[in-house]
């Protein structure tokens, strides 16, 4: 037993002890003289009273502790006490009435302060294990629900792996369509290049072929100089063109006289173009000399009536594209007469109000692509 515990339980008895003194001192100054051996009756009595009294208050203290111990901790004390009043009531100075559901065996006073003191810590106590338990619960809680979030944790980390080996494919893929896409451009700027080198190649062969094609056809003019051409002339099987035109035409249209006529030397004379039912193809004539090209045509403005009353006519042989072109522009010029407009026209070229008409483009000695009517009479 502790010392403090044996201090409390000393000094209660020593105050029980004085209390039964003076009791008992104050009875023997009451009783009768000459009573002795009634004294000393009672000195022996008091003395086995006081024996009782100290017996009784270690039953009590025994008891006491063995009540606390079965209440605090729900179990008999380790040691066996309080069995002298088992089957008889304790002693009337220690019985007492205690608080109703009081868990003391012996309530007679209240229970010494260390007692109450660990008592109130027990109670603490069961308080704070309640709530640990309450605690407890909650954790178990929280840890079910930590180990759902680590499942969905790693679900969502398996997740964001693929994700990102996708995102490394992508990139991956991004990377090389970036790249090929960089070759391309520069392949299309390459070719735009080359395109652009062969535009300006293609332009200069253009302009290269319109020179050549302006001189081709200057010289196919020189080499026309001398050719006239007669319209209207009837044409006949086996014909020879060069004496229908020196006596049709020249001879009996012209009025030229024989000795001129027989003067004139002609290089050669047929029909121009494909031979059609009903239709009478011109005849081109090459003189040799631009001398005398000249004075029969001069002759055919002169005698224009008289041409006209036979349904004849002599022109200069020109190529298709350039007859075709001239005779657009008199089309321009009547157009351009009609609305008040002074037009004259000079070859291909046209002018309006004394200025060159520059709309269109005829080339100054008349060169074309098309092919020569000379060409086309030969062919």
């Amino acid at each position: 037993m502790p010392t403090s515990r044996k201090k409390l339980i000393s000094g209660e008895k020593q105050r029980q002890l004085k209390r039964k003194r003076k009791a008992t001192s104050s009875s023997s100054e009451h009783e009768e003289p000459g009573s002795s051996a009634i004294t000393g009756n009672s000195f022996s009595m008091n003395t086995n009273t006081d024996t009782v009294s100290e017996q009784s208050d270690t039953q009590y203290n025994t008891d006491y502790i063995s009540s606390f111990w079965e209440t605090a901790f729900g179990m008999q004390t380790p040691y066996s006490l309080g069995t002298q009043y088992a089957g008889s009531p304790p002693p009337a100075h220690v019985a007492g009435s205690g608080a109703p559901g009081s868990p003391f065996m012996y309530p007679a006073f209240p229970p010494p302060p260390w007692a109450a003191k660990m008592m109130d810590d027990i109670k603490h106590i069961r308080e704070k294990m309640s709530k640990i338990d309450n605690i407890e619960k909650s954790v178990n809680t929280i840890r079910v629900k930590l180990t759902d979030l680590e499942t969905t944790v790693s679900s969502l980390e398996k997740r964001v792996n693929e994700t990102e080996n996708a995102c490394i494919l992508l990139s991956d893929a991004h990377d090389s369509n970036n790249k090929e896409l960089e070759n391309s451009s520069q392949m299309v700027k390459s070719l735009n290049k080359k395109c652009q080198n062969l535009t300006n190649t293609v332009n200069d062969l253009e302009k290269e072929k319109t020179n050549l094609n302006e001189k081709l056809l200057h010289l196919e003019m020189k080499s026309m100089d001398h050719n006239l051409v007669f319209y209207g002339i009837k044409e006949y099987d086996g014909e020879n063109c060069e004496d229908i035109v020196k006596n049709q035409v020249l001879k009996q249209t012209l009025e030229m006289d024989q000795t001129t006529v027989d003067n004139i030397k002609i290089d050669w004379a047929n029909r121009g173009g494909k031979k059609q039912a009903h239709n009478n193809r011109p005849v081109v004539v090459k003189f040799q000399d631009f001398k005398t090209r000249e004075t029969i045509r001069n002759l055919s403005y002169q005698k224009r009536e008289a041409l006209k009353s036979k349904d004849l006519g002599i022109g200069v042989q020109l190529p298709f594209e350039i007859r075709d072109r001239r005779r657009k522009m008199r089309s321009l010029a009547q157009r351009l007469q009609s609305e008040g407009r002074q037009v004259k026209v000079v070859g291909d070229k046209l002018f309006v109000n004394g200025k060159l008409y520059r709309d269109h483009q005829p080339t100054p000695d008349g060169a074309t692509n098309a092919p020569m009517e000379t060409q086309d009479s030969q062919g």
